[in-house]
């Protein structure tokens, strides 16, 4: 057999096992955006969001997180303490603006990253966080727990 052939067998035989393993459907768990998701994650890509919602103890943790994310895609995080600046005569304009615009989050960005860590253990199925009295109310129980 020549190799035209050989490979167009290959070929055929790829697209066969993709279509029978359900290669070319949506991902679990994945759906389509609605209008108003697009809209949202376009909102959180232009505007830090995440900062407000951080802030606001009746956000949806998981919504919060999508806005980091969103608002972070593309670019440049900012340094940690102790990171070494690498050399940036060959960076690009665009690139400084984008360290700037990451610099200026700096601060935010720090106290998002121990919000994050903080909050975790108390979000619930729902994206809600537990407050400082229902953290209490379970302390007191496992407590309580504890003594018997």
């Amino acid at each position: 057999m020549n190799r035209a052939i050989l490979k167009n067998i290959a070929l055929s035989m790829m697209l066969l096992v993709l279509l029978l393993t359900g290669g070319c459907q949506t991902p679990k768990g994945q759906q389509r955006l609605s209008k108003e998701e697009k809209s949202k994650l376009k909102l959180y890509r232009k505007e830090p969001k995440w900062i407000d919602m951080m802030n606001d103890p009746n956000a949806n943790y998981f919504e919060t997180i999508k806005a980091f994310e969103a608002f972070w895609a593309g670019r440049k995080l900012p340094e940690e303490e102790g990171e070494e600046k690498g050399e940036n005569g060959d960076e690009s304009i665009r690139r400084e603006k984008d360290a700037k615009e990451g610099q200026q989050y700096a601060f935010e960005y720090k106290k998002f990253k121990n919000w994050r860590r903080v909050s975790e253990p108390f979000v619930q199925p729902d994206g809600s966080i537990l407050n400082a009295d229902q953290r209490l109310e379970i302390w007191k129980q496992q407590q309580q727990q504890k003594k018997q």
